[in-house]
Parts: C-alpha cells; structure tokens; sequence
C-alpha cells in the first residue's frame, strides 16, 4: 500500500474533524458564558428550570459534535480496519495486466 494512499487518509480524516471542533468551540464558550451569567444572577441554577434543561439540552448536543469530547476517540496515527480495506480494494483495482502500452492510473 502507498504511503501517498495512506498520508491522503489521515488528511482526510484531519478536514473532517476540524470543522467538527470550530462547530463546537463557540457553543461551548456561549454556554460558559451562560451558565457564569446565570450564577452571577441567580447564584444557583435549578437543573429543572427552563434555563437548566435548556442547559442540559445544549451540553449534550456539544457533547455530540465535538470530537473531543469524552467518549470520542482522540486522534489516531493508525487507519482503521475499514479504511485499510478501502486501500487495500483500490490498490488491487490499480493492479492492471500487462500491456506494452501500459499506461499507469492517475493518483488522486
């Protein structure tokens, strides 16, 4: 398998997961900022009051999306089994008979 192949993964993989992260960084920071709001306010906030579910309803979406977050996996170096096998589908599709006019497949 092609290093080219393999690094094209990890890039892959990198410009999904960012996007996810901007997502999720000014959601977290506004519910910060809200939740400081409301103590300063109130001093306490009740987790069934409207702001408290409302809370509760915003932590859990971020919670979702981000890709840190706890229960997500933090970045890996090594591609899953299911990349692997996409690689190893499109190498063996490269693989061509020989031809004295072979030509190779553009890389992508």
């Amino acid at each position: 398998m092609t290093t080219r192949r393999t690094e094209w993964v990890r890039e892959e993989r990198l410009l999904k997961t960012v996007p996810l992260w901007q997502k999720a960084q000014p959601i977290k920071e506004y519910v910060a900022a809200v939740r400081e709001e409301a103590q300063r306010r109130v001093a306490q906030i009740d987790a069934e009051s409207e702001l408290g579910r409302w809370l509760r309803l915003v932590e859990q979406y971020v919670e979702s999306i981000a890709p840190l977050a706890i229960g997500h996996d933090l970045p890996t170096f090594s591609l899953t089994s299911p990349e692997l096998e996409v690689l190893w589908r499109e190498c063996e599709a490269d693989r061509q008979p020989y031809s004295a006019t072979f030509r190779p497949k553009q890389l992508r």
